[in-house]
């Protein structure tokens, strides 16, 4: 009976265990506060998963949302975005790309490439909020 009990749990950790980040390398797994500097500065928010270096997510614009894809080395975010239907118009698709470097503290930072032109960008992520006692 314990071997039927153990099986569930040995099959979950080896599923947590895939979709991790490889040992030893850092993950951008999480939620995201992206502040990106134009004439001010415009506060988006980016949730975005990380398995090995591939990472999908969203970002969260005032316009709607993007479908991210990209890669994650260890050090260097690379990431692509695409807004289908784009402003409310079918057929329309509108493009976001950006990289950054995760610093030591734990945040990014670098170039976020927008239809406005390049606009440099800081980014961190949220922690878990503490449960209420």
């Amino acid at each position: 009976m314990k071997s039927i009990t153990i099986a569930p749990l040995a099959l979950f950790a080896l599923t947590f265990l895939t979709f991790a980040a490889p040992e030893g390398q850092p993950s951008v797994t999480g939620t995201w506060n992206l502040s990106v500097k134009s004439d001010h500065v415009i506060p988006i928010g980016m949730e975005i998963t990380q398995e090995g270096s591939k990472i999908k997510g969203t970002l969260m614009l005032p316009n709607g949302d993007f479908d991210l894809t990209g890669d994650f080395d260890g050090k260097v975010l690379t990431v692509n975005g695409t807004q289908e239907n784009a402003g409310g118009e079918q057929g329309k698709t509108a493009k976001v790309s950006f990289s950054g470097t995760l610093n030591e503290d734990g945040t990014l930072s670098g170039e976020f490439k927008s239809p406005h032109g390049m606009m440099p960008y800081t980014a961190e992520r949220l922690k878990k909020r503490p449960a209420a006692k």
